[in-house]
């Protein structure tokens, strides 16, 4: 597929997947062997990232993933996307706080054809945890 359609696919994913919460989308545009790397934390499936879009989602009401900017190259997107909700529910071990949130994430995708077969993402869960209270330490 094309750089460009790979972009489109990445716009859906963020509009469609993460701010709508339409998870089963991710069985069309992702792979079978697809693959998520978050520093530790590694999913190996689509029903894997479904599970994980939805936890995000219930701890971050009206979760909103709005796309900064999208470039590519070959079978490669690059994204930069801001994330803003209100915590209200369990978020990386800390209760639910009612406070606004508010981060960026930026995302490498690899592409198999016309789906998603493997991503790498870095967003700054520092910033998360002192904006929901989980962290107040110097910064």
């Amino acid at each position: 597929m094309s750089v460009e359609s790979n972009k489109a696919t990445m716009r859906s994913f963020f509009g469609e997947v993460i701010s709508q919460g339409k998870v089963d989308l991710l069985d069309q545009i992702a792979t079978v062997g697809f693959q998520y790397h978050d520093g530790d934390h590694h999913v190996t499936s689509a029903a894997e990232m479904k599970e994980l879009v939805d936890g995000y989602r219930n701890a971050l009401n009206h979760l909103r993933a709005t796309v900064v900017e999208v470039f590519g190259e070959d079978d490669k997107v690059a994204t930069r996307v801001v994330f803003t909700g209100t915590h209200n529910g369990d978020l990386m071990g800390v209760a639910p706080t009612g406070r606004p949130v508010n981060f960026t994430l930026t995302m490498v995708s690899q592409f198999a054809g016309d789906q998603i077969s493997e991503v790498w993402i870095n967003w700054d869960a520092l910033t998360v945890l002192r904006q929901i209270g989980g962290y107040e330490g110097a910064g």
